[in-house]
């Protein structure tokens, strides 16, 4: 072959084009180093006279690697056979278009021709299957295509023979998760050998193959497991301890350099051919995107469609300017602005519309989505000047044109609307112009991309959007402002697009969720989803909620966002999954394969519609578009401290797969009109309009007073606070809240004073008329006598005159008792005959009442009765006297007495038993004594015959029984009428006596009424007396409080009036000013709050202290006995405690509050994080309402607290009350309380924490702490005197409570009392003089026990200056850790050291003498505890402390230093002060010229 010149040509040709790729190829041109360039320069220049080069233009450069041999052997360039972009149905999506180019083609022909050539399939015996095993690594920064390449190779330019797995490796991806991944492709051939289907090929692309994180061993099991199976062509079943051999297979892998773990192993490396990607040319890059936008623009107008190569240079050139001037950093980690900043670039251009599209719109459309692609992701407010400098320097040169003609279009829209309004319209001060550039697809009918006409017609369509949101949702109370609105519809623009993924950043309440809601469920119409983080959420719980989201998305092709904030990230190995979403849309692992085969079966219709094939590897393709094109990720992320940029640069995806919208702090406009906004609903302000404006501004002031003081605390005392937007809209609620609060406390103080005032004043107008009623009743008092005795005397005249009647007729009534006892008993006598009788006449009546005439019509009816019932009709003609003439016994004359039933019947009823002839009942015997004749005999034969029967007998009976009866009868009842006869002669006497009796009573009942006439009276008069007596003793008493209420009064309403600044000051204090110490504090209320209040008009009161407005002397007294200590940053302390609406978060490292907390929450409930079931603990304290205090936490909360510590409360459904959802809904107590602590001396909160807490700096204070070691001092040294002066201090306290509790009950009593009875309340009048001298006693013993409090103080103060040692050495050493974290001191070792020294000094020989006591304390306190600290010291930084103590002795003049202290000498000390522009003397060359500076500053 080689004797061919046709042959050796092409050879030679093919070894340089594979000696230059082999050589230089992974080279790259970057900032600092263009290796390709120098290798491409030296190649020219050394193989000029071996290779031929003919570049297409010879005016343009050329490198090597731009040619590639031709069948004869020429050298050719790959621009010239680049095939022409054809628009797929996707081409909107530029970031995901391929467009080919000379780059593209040739790193595609190095990867086929060694994925075609680098597997063979003999091989040696230890490497069965390996003998030639290579592949291809593109190494290359962030978006400079080498996935694209890879992907584009791999699905349109393998055979069909050659199938691929994807591999997007993550940080946290181990050998074990990727054997699995690696596995899930292969399948059992035979024995131990697995590989692709056969005869199928397999190729692994393994992406960011140098992700993964480095182990303790500095390597990668990741790279290691690789390594392995391209070495030795196999890998090991860790659980089976099986060897497997994997055949088939190869790699082709990319990776970032400056991502990841920054490398990779070079045994591994050394496997892959390595080509390096580059950033493309702007040649290039025009190439590309030109044919891209010429696809696009081709049905437009001509004259937009010749903008064309204008907008794509526009485009480029911004996004060369943007790379080359904002350079990433390590707080600026997002600035990589790479391809896929200028693909989302043109992808914005696209979304321009053929019939809307003008020049000018084009013009705007380029600034706007420059504005996003870029601007958003800017993170000061200096680049984003910048960026918009170099956004307008690009209109000006590029769009010459279509500026001057948007400024004429602009100008002749304001003449029109001048016109329109009648040329009254004032000029506004805001310009048209000013307002930023916005494209929306909302604002106007038919969904186009078009700009808005204006901010304010675009807050009509959102605020109407809210509305519409809130009336189907939980309501979200938004002002939309400027920049509020601009967010909105920049997450519109980014959700709306398919693949739309945001990360938006900024403090914790910046409004990324709130507004994420309205632009993706209230604008976009999207269902928003967000996982719910309890205690038991775990990973498991995350992969079931990403496999609902894919579902959703990817087999019914619903639209949803997915929103996820970082408190939500509870392990950072979640994000595994989010990144892998982001990336690619496949996570592995996500669903088992039964559940795929459900999903490719729900799929297969919908796939056969747009031409997918049926197969699983497409279906699932489908899938995974279906699932990315509707599943939008935002991701809300906060910038403070480091964890965002450790996940973003662990998981790259959520920088390169999203677009940033980065939430800057609230200008002052907005600040104004959101507070503006909020409390002009406030009743106050209607009476007041003119001071809304002024407070709003004052509010805005406040919270860009206190950013820049957090950012100067950060500076002078190394410690964070954070102030963001939801601190703010806290700030406005709390006032809001706090204004009604005090109004209302002070509405009611100012009506009970007055009340109290009222009845007072009421009191002494009566006395004068109370004296003339006493005249008046005493004179009524005497009639009211003499008529009394008149009638008593007529009284008792009558009363003898019944008396005499009574006795006669008690004397009648004895002998009328008597009679009418002997009439009773003869009755009782005869009572027992005259019980027999009425038995048998109601049997006799029972047997007439049971016959019926039916039944004697029967009986009648017989032609020959039964026998023996003839006999019954006979006896009844016998008694009925029917016997007489034409009669005769039997059954012929008993059917004719039967012949009328019913009168028959009537007739038996009326018979009368006692008067039967005795002729009559001789011949009834007769029949009655006959045998047959028997109820029982008859009611066989005839029913009717057994009821006549039964009366004859009975009748018959009670006739017999009644003659004998009848003299008893008529005895009885003449004795009766005797004895009525005697009770009516009684009955006769009662009447007269009753009729005696009623005038003795109205004689009694006069008497009576005249002598109650007379004791009301008399009555009348001694309450009259008493009640001038009482009203002396009530205004007599109170004369003093009535004079002091009324001075109360005018001070309350003076405190009405500038109540609006009082309470603006006061609820600032309390939401902002927690976090700093006392210097801060009152450098921000005092210098800034109270000037900026005045400077702006606010009314509020002279000298106010917002200590006062919150609190009083009572509750101090109160705090300081449950174990506060009595410095004023503690009050201060304990009042924001007491009154902040958000939950206290204690910092409190000599656990100075958590002493008073257990004190003021007597019943509360400990926990710690740490405590067995303490999320069961807070449940059960919101449920019923006690208080949970949390101590001990470190810098973060569980996640699972996020909704208590946010007070996320909703209204209960079905009628319950508030709930609060802790992974269900509970019932929500609202006298449930939540403290918090923290040990930690210097932590740092993020801003959520800061924001949804009251952070208060319980640290003790160098005056507090001084008072305490004196208490201790003195208790050790002089017990009886520290003894004296606690119970004095606790008297104290107790008595100003006690005065407090006295002056509401006297008020309390007053108002409680009818103004109109008052001086009748003798038991009120009592309390309120018991009150009064109780007030009186207490008032005198507490001005006693201060005079006695100052002698005891002048004794305890001879040891202060132990106390003052002591304390400066403390926080001297307090401040140690700024040299290192490890110098922590606790006040308890502290106090345990101070307590040694205070042993171990020397004791006078006059046991009086406290001068030399307190000195010999001094020393040794100094030496024990520099002695304890030294020990733990590192040797470099003993000088430090030795300097820091002589320092401070110095500073404090201290008298065992004999030296001055010179300020002046101090700074040049510390400062090193320079004095430049004297001449040095020859003779000092040798001395530095910083030296002689310094000599020349001393010098003065």
């Amino acid at each position: 072959i080689l004797h061919s010149d046709a042959a050796a040509t092409y050879l030679e040709a093919a070894f340089a084009y594979a000696a230059a790729w082999a050589l230089g190829g992974m080279n790259i041109n970057e900032k600092n180093n263009d290796s390709r360039r120098r290798f491409n320069s030296w190649w020219k220049v050394k193989h000029k006279k071996d290779v031929e080069y003919k570049a297409l233009d010879a005016k343009k450069g050329f490198d090597v690697f731009s040619f590639f041999p031709d069948e004869k052997g020429e050298m050719k360039m790959w621009e010239s056979v680049v095939p022409d972009y054809k628009a797929g149905a996707n081409a909107n999506l530029v970031t995901q278009v391929f467009v080919p180019t000379d780059e593209t083609l040739r790193v595609t022909r190095i990867l086929d021709l060694i994925s075609k050539t680098a597997y063979t399939p003999t091989g040696m015996p230890n490497r069965p299957g390996r003998e030639q095993c290579w592949g291809v690594m593109l190494v290359g920064g962030a978006g400079t295509g080498k996935t694209a390449i890879i992907e584009n190779y791999l699905r349109n330019e393998t055979d069909e023979q050659t199938v691929f797995k994807t591999i997007n490796l993550n940080f946290y991806t181990d050998a074990v998760a990727l054997k699995d991944i690696l596995e899930s492709a292969i399948t059992k051939r035979q024995g131990r050998t697995f590989g692709p289907p056969v005869p199928k090929k397999l190729i692994y692309y393994v992406d960011d193959i140098n992700m993964q994180k480095v182990d303790t061993y500095d390597t990668q099991s990741t790279s290691e497991l690789i390594r392995q199976h391209m070495d030795y062509g196999v890998w090991y079943d860790t659980k089976a301890l099986d060897q497997k051999t994997i055949v088939d297979t190869q790699y082709l892998s990319s990776m970032n350099p400056k991502a990841g773990s920054f490398t990779i192993n070079p045994r591994l490396q050394s496997h892959f051919t390595t080509v390096g990607c580059m950033m493309p040319t702007k040649d290039t890059l025009n190439g590309i995107f030109s044919q891209v936008m010429t696809s696009h623009m081709q049905d437009f107008k001509d004259e937009v469609k010749a903008m064309t190569p204008r907008l794509v240079d526009a485009c480029i050139d911004i996004h060369s300017r943007v790379a080359d001037k904002f350079l990433p950093s390590s707080v600026k980690f997002h600035y990589l602005f790479n391809m896929r900043e200028l693909g989302k670039l043109f992808q914005g251009l696209c979304r321009s519309e053929k019939t809307k599209s003008t020049r000018t719109s084009m013009m705007y459309l380029f600034q706007h989505e420059c504005m996003r692609v870029y601007h958003d992701r800017l993170l000061s407010r200096d680049d984003v000047q910048l960026f918009i400098k170099e956004v307008e320097t690009m209109k000006g040169k590029h769009f010459v044109d279509e500026v001057r003609l948007a400024r004429e279009e602009a100008k002749a829209e304001e003449e029109k609307a001048a016109a329109a309004a009648g040329g009254e319209e004032k000029k506004k001060d805001k310009k048209k112009g000013d307002e930023p550039v916005i494209f929306t697809t909302f604002e106007k009918a038919g969904g186009l991309y078009q700009k808005s006409d204006s901010m304010s017609k675009l807050r009509v369509v959102l605020d109407g959007k809210l509305e519409e949101y809130n009336e189907e949702n939980a309501t979200m109370d938004l002002v939309l402002f400027g920049m509020a609105m601009e967010h909105v519809t920049r997450i519109c623009r980014i959700v709306e697009q398919d693949r739309g993924n945001a990360l938006l950043v900024g403090v914790g309440g910046s409004g990324k969720q709130s507004l994420s809601r309205l632009a993706a469920k209230g604008i976009c119409g999207y269902e928003v989803f967000q996982i719910k983080v309890t205690q038991t959420y775990r990973e498991s719980d995350l992969k079931t909620d990403l496999q609902t989201l894919y579902k959703k998305t990817g087999e019914k092709n619903q639209q949803v966002a997915f929103l996820l904030t970082d408190a939500q990230i509870v392990d950072d190995k979640w994000l595994v999954y989010i990144n892998d979403t982001l990336s690619s849309g496949y996570v592995p692992d996500l669903f088992a394969p039964e559940d795929l085969e459900g999903i490719c079966g729900g799929l297969r219709s919908a796939a056969k519609a747009e031409g997918i094939p049926d197969n699983p590897t497409a279906l699932m393709d489908f899938f995974i578009s279906r699932v990315r094109r509707n599943l939008h990720i935002i991701l809300c992320f906060s910038p403070v401290g480091d964890v965002m940029r450790q996940r973003c640069r662990k998981f790259p995806g959520l920088i390169n797969c999203t677009e940033i919208d980065w939430f800057h702090p609230w200008p002052r406009e907005a600040l104004k009109s959101v507070s503006e906004r909020f409390i002009s609903t406030m009743p106050a302000f209607e009476s007041k309009p003119a001071l809304l404006p002024k407070v709003s501004s004052h509010m805005a002031e406040v919270h860009l007073a206190v950013e820049n003081a957090s950012e100067q605390y950060l500076r002078a005392e190394k410690r964070y606070f954070y102030t963001t937007p939801k601190s703010f809209l806290e700030l406005i609620a709390f006032y809001k809240s706090l204004f009604e609060k005090s109004k209302t406390k002070l509405d009611k103080s100012i009506e009970r004073l007055e009340k109290g005032i009222a009845v007072l004043a009421n009191t002494g107008a009566k006395v004068a008329e109370l004296q003339d009623d006493l005249k008046r009743t005493m004179v009524i008092v005497e009639e009211k006598k003499v008529a009394a005795a008149a009638a008593i005397k007529d009284a008792n005249e009558k009363k003898s005159v019944v008396e005499r009647e009574q006795a006669i007729a008690d004397k009648e009534a004895a002998k009328a008792s008597v009679i009418e006892q002997e009439a009773n008993d003869f009755k009782n006598k005869c009572q027992d005959d005259l019980d027999k009788v009425q038995p048998i006449l109601d049997a006799a009546t029972k047997a007439v009442d049971c016959l019926e005439v039916k039944q004697i019509q029967t009986f009648k009816s017989f032609t020959n009765p039964p026998s023996g019932t003839p006999l019954v009709t006979d006896s009844v003609a016998i008694l009925l006297g029917k016997d007489g003439k034409g009669w005769s016994p039997g059954w012929k004359s008993g059917k004719k007495l039967l012949s009328n039933p019913s009168a028959l019947i009537e007739e038996l009823k009326a018979f009368d038993g006692r008067v039967i002839p005795e002729d009559r009942v001789t011949k009834a015997d007769k029949i009655i004594s006959q045998e047959v004749f028997t109820v029982e005999i008859m009611m066989g034969k005839s029913e009717a015959a057994a009821n006549l029967c039964g009366w004859v007998c009975n009748i018959v009976r009670f006739y017999k029984v009644y003659k004998d009866v009848a003299p008893k009868m008529k005895a009885l009842e003449e004795a009766q009428a005797r004895a009525k006869a005697a009770a009516d002669q009684v009955a006769a006497l009662n009447a007269k006596v009753a009729q005696l009796q009623a005038a003795l009573d109205a004689a009694i009942k006069s008497k009576e009424a005249a002598e109650d006439e007379k004791a009301k009276v008399e009555a009348d008069a001694k309450k009259c007396q008493d009640k001038l007596f009482t009203a002396d003793r009530l205004v007599g008493g109170l004369a003093g409080e009535k004079i002091r209420w009324g001075e109360s009064v005018k001070q309350f309403k003076a405190q009405a009036e500038t109540m609006i600044g009082d309470v603006m000051l006061s609820a600032a204090f309390v939401s902002y000013i927690g976090a700093f110490n006392a210097e801060f504090r009152m450098k921000l209320w005092k210098h800034t709050w109270m000037k900026d209040l005045e400077k702006k008009q606010i009314p509020i009161r002279e000298n106010l202290d917002p200590l006062r407005m919150l609190s009083n002397e009572s509750m101090f007294a109160q705090w300081q006995n449950e174990g506060l200590a009595a410095d004023r940053n503690s009050f201060e302390n304990a009042a924001i405690l007491c009154q902040c609406k958000r939950w206290p978060l204690l910092i409190d490292p000599q656990l100075q509050g958590s002493k008073w907390i257990e004190n003021h929450y007597p019943d509360m409930k400990k926990i710690t994080m740490n405590t067995k079931n303490w999320m069961r603990t807070v449940k059960e304290g919101v449920q019923f309402g006690y208080t949970v205090y949390l101590h001990s936490i470190l810098e973060n909360l569980d996640a699972s607290l996020d909704p208590v510590v946010a007070q996320q409360i909703v209204r209960g459904r079905g009628g319950k009350g508030a709930q609060i959802n802790l992974g269900e809904l509970v019932d929500y107590d609202m006298n449930f309380k939540l403290v918090i602590q923290t040990k930690l001396p210097n932590p740092h909160y993020k801003p959520e924490i800061a924001a949804q807490t009251t952070l208060i700096n319980f640290m003790v204070t160098e005056s507090g702490l001084e008072d305490q070691l004196l208490a201790l001092v003195v208790n050790k040294e002089r017990p009886d005197l520290e003894e004296k002066k606690a119970a004095l201090v606790r008297a104290i306290n107790e008595y100003n409570i006690e005065l407090a509790a006295l002056e509401d009950k006297l008020l309390a009593m007053l108002n409680e009392a009818d103004p109109n009875t008052i001086l009748d309340n003798i038991e009120l009048i009592d309390g309120l003089e018991l009150t009064k001298s109780k007030s009186v006693e207490v008032n005198q013993k507490v001005s006693e026990a201060k005079e006695a409090e100052i002698q005891i103080n002048e004794a305890r103060n001879k040891y202060r200056a132990v106390a003052q040692e002591a304390s400066w050495i403390y926080f001297l050493l307090m401040q140690l850790w700024t040299v290192d974290h490890m110098y922590q001191y606790s006040l308890a070792a502290f106090t345990t050291f101070f307590f040694k020294a205070i042993d171990r000094a020397d004791k006078p020989k006059d046991p009086n003498d406290v001068k030399f006591r307190v000195a010999a304390l001094k020393k040794t306190i100094r030496i024990t505890i520099f002695r304890w600290v030294n020990r733990g010291t590192f040797s470099r930084h003993k000088m430090i402390l030795v300097a820091q103590l002589l320092f401070k002795l110095m500073r404090k003049r201290s008298p065992d230093l004999k030296v001055d202290f010179n300020k002046t000498y101090f700074k040049f000390l510390l400062q090193g002060t320079k004095k430049f522009g004297e001449e040095k003397p020859p003779t000092l060359n040798w001395l530095p010229d910083a030296s002689w500076a310094s000599l020349c500053a001393l010098a003065e």
